[in-house]
């Protein structure tokens, strides 16, 4: 299979990802907690052609053009531009959450490494059962702050 270079997320796009995946990490399931994370990285994964775009130029990822390979994959041959580039933010998410969660072996060890991935950056951390358990900023941001990743614009 071809090998997808894991593009860098933001320190947004990282934040959003382990908030979402540590909220599901607090619900007990009996799942097996690396499925829950694939699946919840997955579905952080944009569906809109204007947020897909976004998202893509945030990740600061080549040109479309430039997935030398996936033209010869059968399965990608009727696929876009923009479910190509769907796939490879998919991927990145799946990517940054097996390294960051690589050393967990439960739900609970997996729980304490994502809370502690967003304490340290002052973000609100999760209890058992869905509920927060600290109060950093509003999920991430106080009110107006201005975007440091991006000089044009700021994210609401």
């Amino acid at each position: 299979m071809y090998e997808l270079k894991a593009y860098e997320l933001t320190r947004t796009q990282r934040l959003d990802l382990v908030y979402y995946v540590t909220e599901c990490f607090s619900h007990d399931v009996a799942r097996d907690f690396r499925d829950d994370m694939r699946e919840y990285a997955d579905s952080l994964t944009p569906v809109y052609y204007h947020e897909i775009r976004r998202e893509w130029v945030a990740m600061n990822c080549p040109e479309p053009s430039e997935f030398d390979g996936w033209e010869d994959m059968e399965w990608m041959i009727d696929k876009t531009i923009h479910d190509r580039m769907q796939l490879a933010i998919a991927l990145s998410n799946i990517d940054f959450c097996e390294q960051l969660f690589a050393e967990a072996e439960t739900r609970e060890e997996a729980l304490a490494i994502g809370n502690a991935y967003l304490a340290s950056h002052g973000w609100n951390t999760w209890a058992r059962d869905g509920r927060v358990a600290t109060h950093g900023t509003e999920h991430g941001k106080e009110k107006n702050e201005r975007c440091t990743e991006c000089p044009t614009h700021c994210h609401d």
